[in-house]
């Protein structure tokens, strides 16, 4: 039974998805040379 859960946890994947741009707003506040250009942090 435990092996059986561990294989259920290691396929787990989590997903941040920053929908109001706050990190790439602190990146591109911190870097202005990457104001107008696609970002990804």
């Amino acid at each position: 039974m435990i092996a059986k859960s561990h294989q259920v946890m290691t396929q787990r994947k989590i997903i941040h998805i920053d929908c109001d741009c706050f990190y790439a707003a602190i990146e591109m506040r911190d870097e202005p040379d990457l104001a107008g250009k696609p970002l990804a942090v």
